[in-house]
């Protein structure tokens, strides 16, 4: 199985597309596993509306997500979504930032994200921001 590193957008884990790039983009959590391409295969995130205790809702449409990983895996396109081996370090490191700033890509540094928060932030010891502060809008 291949593998494709998910990297952090406005404090989110993203993958995308080994094809398509951006085009592909998908939103994961560290749980997940594996990544198939919603722009080769949209059935794979596909919902239908439903109703649910009175509500209407998106509900995931298993049948058609079953038939996109089916042919997947005829592909040999399912990969398996990589995060970096100091995860914790990259988020302790880009918790003191808003959210609009908490990125991060595979050729960054633990390092190199401390010296922008020293160069830009202008702090020396930085602390992660209290959890009140942790899921800022974006404005």
């Amino acid at each position: 199985m291949e593998k494709v590193m998910a990297y952090l957008n406005y404090g989110r884990w993203i993958v995308d597309c080994p094809k398509h790039g951006k085009n592909g983009a998908l939103e994961v959590t560290r749980e997940t596993t594996e990544y198939i391409a919603p722009c080769c295969y949209p059935g794979s995130i596909a919902t239908f509306t439903g109703v649910i205790k009175g509500i209407l809702r998106n509900v995931p449409d298993v049948s058609a997500r079953a038939t996109a990983r089916n042919l997947a895996v005829q592909n040999n396109e399912i990969f398996e979504v990589v995060f970096p081996e100091d995860v914790e370090a990259v988020l302790s490191a880009v918790s003191i930032r808003m959210i609009q700033n908490q990125n991060w890509t595979a050729d960054e540094t633990v390092e190199f994200l401390h010296s922008e928060n020293v160069e830009f932030l202008q702090v020396d010891n930085a602390e992660p921001l209290p959890a009140e502060n942790a899921e800022q809008e974006v404005t």
